[in-house]
């Protein structure tokens, strides 16, 4: 999510005239930008609670998330100093969460600068305090240029003690503020060479302050010197499993000869936007667009039978047998319509990962998909079998198709004994219309045993097409293939190669090797269709990423292959006919 730090003196104005005068940025400027959320910078000991209420308000007004910069003045005066100023609005902010039905509650984070008395026992006071009076806060210690006191020094490492010392004692509501032009500052003028801080730093980030530098001086646009060049690495190395605001703090002031407010946002708004990671993008979709997405995806249970004319949707039910939706990267939700009139709804590896992070569907999916008769688990990874969802999920009594070396973990998941089907391989099973015959995968890096046992599937129903699920696959040589008939259509899970999801094939030769036998050893499963997925899995980095880049490339060494076999490349939550 993107955000940007703008003065309070700028937002709490509530005359109409003075507004425009004293606002010299156009929120609707920023909207149409991709700012999502704003700072309230800075929020002092002595401001009034009615400004910061009204400035927040203002904001709420115009679709953006509010983050407050606030102030400690020391260690004795810590909670008066945070939350005195913003009582008014915890307290709106309280009752808003307490009659919203969401599952995501709206939480202010507010960030502190450190002051060296004794930091992790203010971040702790804080915290407390909150919980006493039920607020919902974060607070985020930022690393400064310098050191508490002005002493050079690492205060990146400085705040990171601080909060783990927080979080050690239970207070997890802490973490850091990444102020990535200050890292930058202790770089340029103490560490060159450095880069970024430690791993250990980043799963202790929830919020950030992003600015350039002119030479050592701080908060300039990124559009300015070679700001952008400095910033990238920092926002690459904190993308994956970061959820919080890429905050820009620019201080106007100081290049108010250079650029125009507006102008400097805008201009290091574009830089920010062109240098996120595909996670961070794949984050805000997440957060955007998923809950749609999967409601629009269980549409398919509330359609007329196939033989009902007049649906409108993306495919003709009049000759519809079974419609498919895609829900997650390797999630699938089907509807299977028999030759005898009947409906079978069933699922296949339902998982969301960090999504549970971002929407509201997975906190409801026992809900929303009590309607299945039947979901198939193909193997053990998270992505597959997540077991808070399949918590959930068993709870509903369903059915399950479970692999034999799942049977275990099934039942300590809470899946009863009697609602399970056993899946040998080699061995059909029968649910409802569907014929399941499990077949060994290889999901194994190619001459190891790298990896960890599978089952793929291929699923008939009369007056249907067969479907073939050789799920994940690591080795494509097409002589340790499964011994399977061919089918319909072949879901075709991508992988590539261990960090290889930057490479999107420009060059000639890219993935010519491995897309190649990814190919022939799905055209082995399909040559009439080619469905992808794997994509866009929210538990990846960037590194390890398929995107639709890589789709369209397989699609094209495909297409070389077999001028006859259709590809699709599915859209999250949009129906088909298969």
């Amino acid at each position: 999510m993107i955000g940007t730090s703008l003065p309070l003196s700028w937002l709490a104005v509530t005359d109409s005239a003075d507004r425009a005068a004293i606002l010299p940025v156009r929120l609707p400027s920023l909207r149409a930008a991709g700012v999502k959320s704003i700072e309230l910078r800075t929020v002092r000991p002595e401001t009034s609670p009615g400004d910061v209420l009204a400035a927040a308000q203002r904001l709420w007004r115009n679709g953006f998330r509010v983050t407050v910069h606030g102030t400690v003045m020391g260690r004795e005066s810590a909670v008066t100093d945070v939350y005195a100023p913003l009582a008014t609005l915890l307290d709106t902010m309280r009752e808003q969460n307490r009659v919203s039905e969401g599952v995501h509650k709206e939480t202010l984070t507010v960030t502190i600068h450190p002051t060296g008395e004794d930091d992790a026992g203010i971040l702790c006071a804080l915290i407390g305090h909150a919980r006493e009076k039920n607020y919902p806060v974060r607070i985020a210690l930022e690393n400064n240029r310098v050191l508490p006191g002005n002493a050079e020094g690492d205060c990146a490492k400085f705040v990171l003690d601080a909060v783990k010392t927080a979080r050690e004692r239970g207070y997890h509501e802490a973490g850091i503020c990444f102020d990535m032009g200050h890292w930058l500052y202790y770089v340029k003028k103490n560490a060159p060479g450095a880069c970024v801080p430690p791993k250990e730093f980043f799963p202790y980030v929830i919020h950030t302050h992003i600015h350039g530098l002119d030479g050592l001086r701080t908060h300039f646009p990124l559009c300015h010197a070679d700001s952008e060049a400095l910033v990238k690495p920092l926002c690459d190395a904190l993308s994956h499993g970061y959820f919080g605001v890429y905050n820009l703090e620019l201080d106007f002031p100081r290049f108010a000869e250079l650029y125009e407010p507006e102008t400097a946002l805008l201009s290091s708004l574009g830089v920010l936007k062109r240098i996120r990671s595909h996670c961070a993008m794949m984050y805000d979709d997440i957060r955007e667009n998923f809950d749609g997405d999967f409601h629009a995806a269980l549409a398919m249970y509330d359609l007329p039978a196939p033989e009902t004319p007049g649906v409108a949707m993306p495919c003709d039910p009049r000759t519809a047998r079974t419609l498919f939706a895609q829900i997650n990267s390797a999630s699938y939700l089907f509807r299977t319509d028999a030759e005898d009139g009947t409906t079978f709804r069933w699922g296949m590896d339902v998982a969301f990962r960090w999504a549970w992070e971002l929407a509201e569907t997975p906190h409801r999916v026992g809900g929303l998909l009590s309607c299945l008769d039947l979901m198939l688990i193909s193997h053990g990874h998270d992505d597959h079998f997540e077991p808070r969802t399949v918590r959930l999920l068993a709870k509903t009594g369903m059915r399950w198709v479970i692999p034999d070396f799942l049977y275990e973990d099934a039942l300590r998941l809470g899946i009863r004994a009697e609602n399970i089907l056993t899946a040998h391989k080699g061995e059909e099973l029968h649910a409802g219309p569907l014929t399941i015959l499990p077949f060994e995968g290889r999901h194994y890096r190619p001459g190891t045993q790298n990896g960890l046992p599978e089952y793929g599937y291929r699923v008939t129903a009369d007056g249907n097409p067969a479907l073939l699920f050789p799920v994940d696959t690591r080795d494509y040589r097409t002589e340790y293939a499964p011994d399977v008939a061919p089918g319909d259509y072949c879901f075709a899970d991508i992988w590539l190669g261990d960090g290889q999801g930057l490479t999107v094939g420009n060059a000639p030769d890219d993935f010519s090797d491995i897309g190649g036998m990814f190919a022939d050893f799905m055209l082995h499963f399909s040559r009439e269709n080619i469905v992808f997925a794997h994509m866009y899995e929210n538990g990846r980095a960037d590194r390890d990423l398929w995107r639709r880049e890589h789709a369209e490339l397989l699609s094209r060494i495909i297409k070389e292959k077999s001028p006859g076999t259709r590809c699709r490349i599915p859209v999250r939550g949009k129906i088909y006919t298969l």
